[in-house]
């Protein structure tokens, strides 16, 4: 696109965000297309597909394949009127855990709230764009993390209605619902030396996050003020490089890359951190031939109901996610109570220590 075009395209774009902004296309209902657009302003193909895709880009719009744009922007009410609540979070999340988030739910239900489960195909936030956006319900975002970028248009209004649990959301102005890192690091490492472990390793995402960066902030603080080398720390930290959607591909390579670790340092470690499925680590150890746990002590992070303990025994730090659900409940009661903006926060929850699990 040459420089007159490009100015046509932004002076286009700007010409239909006033329009957008003055309530002539409500929210979540049809935007013009291409061709009514060329038409309409006498501009070519180009310039209106990219003054489109520029609405698109900002978060006025969203994209629907094969049936066209639709409008997010909406004006905030002063107040949102009822308890109307959207949970998201990942389509096999929801499948797995349903029986366990009921109850969590249900605090929700007996104080009026009406909630609407909203699962996602991917890991995708912005595939649920209209969810957020809805003006008159509050959204709680379940262990995913978020582009708010693609939230530009409408983030002002969406930041106090959304929280985000068990992730940090990325966002000062977002509230986060977490696990203390600090104390999980602390429980951890308790445990272990209580049982004669004294050389523990860790898995983490190598594309870390802001929790995990925090978590192993905290594991080589901890590590450090035990007189651990250094050096030996990094070197037990085992980045996965996978990109977590709880598919059945996404199991086998991540068992596949922990298979890789533990056969070229299961002799130098004798208990390891698994933030991840356990599934795909008790694969992995059966790869190598690794028995849990005398030749290796897992430590799951998960909360013990939530875990699948197929045929190993496994040592469960409880990140309490009941306690999660409860802040989350307290803080939008407090905001539908108020109805009134407040500043993002982050809120830490207590683990509950490190529980035996078994078949």
């Amino acid at each position: 696109m040459n420089i007159s075009e490009n100015i046509k395209c932004v002076k286009l774009k700007e010409l239909l965000v006033k329009r957008i902004l003055a309530g002539d296309y409500p929210f979540n209902v049809r935007f013009p297309g291409i061709h009514e657009i060329e038409s309409e302003y006498g501009v070519s193909y180009v310039t209106a597909s990219k003054s489109l895709k520029l609405l698109e880009k900002e978060g006025y719009l969203q994209c629907r394949r094969g049936i066209g744009y639709f409008v997010l922007y909406t004006r905030q009410p002063q107040a949102i009127p009822n308890k109307k609540l959207n949970l998201l979070l990942l389509k096999e999340c929801w499948h797995s855990h349903a029986i366990h988030l009921e109850p969590e739910l249900s605090r929700f239900r007996n104080a009026g709230w009406q909630i609407e489960i909203v699962p996602l195909k991917s890991m995708d936030v912005h595939e649920a764009s209209v969810a957020i956006n809805t003006p008159d319900a509050y959204t709680l975002i379940y262990c995913l993390t978020t582009d708010w970028s693609r939230f530009a248009a409408t983030f002002n209004q969406v930041c106090n209605r959304v929280l985000v649990v068990g992730k940090l959301s990325g966002c000062p102005q977002i509230t986060s619902i977490v696990c203390d890192e600090s104390a999980s690091v602390h429980q951890i490492l308790e445990y272990l030396r209580h049982e004669g472990r004294t050389r523990p390793a860790i898995f983490c995402n190598a594309k870390e996050n802001e929790l995990e960066m925090t978590r192993l902030g905290y594991w080589r603080q901890a590590l450090l003020q035990t007189s651990v080398d250094l050096d030996w720390i990094q070197q037990h930290i085992f980045p996965l490089e996978v990109e977590e959607n709880n598919s059945p591909d996404w199991q086998q390579e991540m068992s596949r890359q922990m298979a890789e670790y533990l056969k070229a340092h299961a002799k130098e470690m004798d208990s390891i951190v698994v933030a991840y499925s356990s599934d795909a680590f008790r694969d992995a150890c059966r790869t190598v031939g690794l028995r849990i746990p005398k030749d290796i002590l897992p430590v799951h992070i998960a909360s013990p109901q939530w875990q699948e303990t197929g045929k190993s025994i496994y040592s469960m730090l409880d990140h309490n996610i009941s306690a999660h659900f409860e802040t989350a409940f307290n803080i939008l009661e407090y905001r539908y109570a108020k109805g009134q903006k407040e500043p993002g926060s982050w809120y830490f929850c207590q683990p509950l220590g490190v529980n035996l699990q078994s078949e």
